[in-house]
């Protein structure tokens, strides 16, 4: 077990070691734990909520209130968010056509094609300030990044609900076989992040010099 070697320098197999040997509340408290000291947590072991997303992390509440009162700063900031999530979303949908080619023999490309969205998430007190971004898409785009397919899933696998309902999870034969196989790893998602994200440090700075900005879980 990795447990004394400290957060910051775990590599991925440690986290998947920890996660496979510690109870699941015991691994959840060390995710947040890292999570509040912004160390990087692997995707692979992020869970369900480990959709790629972007945090904005800004000064404390009586600032927060000056911020809200500027309209016009506050509506700048937010639409310029949004074109950018509209900008990364087409971006990503060309990367992952090229990479899978969308056609109509090609389903499953498709959908992942057409399913790709983000989302802003928006302060719990007020409802006016951004402090999130993230993006969503189907679980193929997972298994193209990884190339897993059937019988080669990842290294950890992972269980969800079929359109009937009904759970299926990774057969465990399959478990660290993907990208090994005839699916190859087909990385659509990160290069694009890599050409946008510094784009969206300049407009967070532009509403709010002292807002931080942690893009560690963007990136699959």
């Amino acid at each position: 077990m990795p447990l004394n070697k400290p957060l910051d320098e775990f590599t991925l197999n440690d986290w998947l070691e920890a996660q496979r040997a510690l109870p699941a509340s015991r691994f959840k408290s060390m995710k947040a734990l890292a999570t509040r000291a912004d160390i990087f947590v692997p995707y692979e072991v992020r869970g369900r909520s480990g959709q790629p997303h972007v945090l904005f992390e800004s000064p404390a509440d009586a600032m927060q209130i000056v911020r809200i009162e500027d309209r016009e700063a506050l509506k700048e900031f937010d639409d310029a968010l949004k074109a950018w999530g509209d900008a990364v979303v087409q971006a990503l949908r060309i990367s992952s056509a090229q990479k899978t080619g969308v056609s109509k023999e090609n389903d499953a490309s498709r959908r992942l094609t057409y399913s790709i969205s983000y989302k802003v998430r928006y302060d719990k007190r007020f409802h006016k300030e951004p402090v999130a971004i993230g993006f969503r898409f189907v679980r193929h785009g997972i298994y193209l990044h990884h190339g897993a397919g059937r019988g080669e899933g990842g290294k950890v696998g992972s269980h969800w609900l079929d359109r009937l309902g009904v759970r299926k999870e990774t057969n465990p034969a399959s478990l660290g076989k993907a990208g090994f196989g005839k699916r190859k790893k087909q990385d659509w998602f990160n290069p694009v992040m890599d050409q946008f994200a510094p784009q969206l440090l300049d407009i967070a700075a532009r509403y709010c010099a002292e807002m931080v900005v942690h893009s560690e879980f963007l990136y699959l």
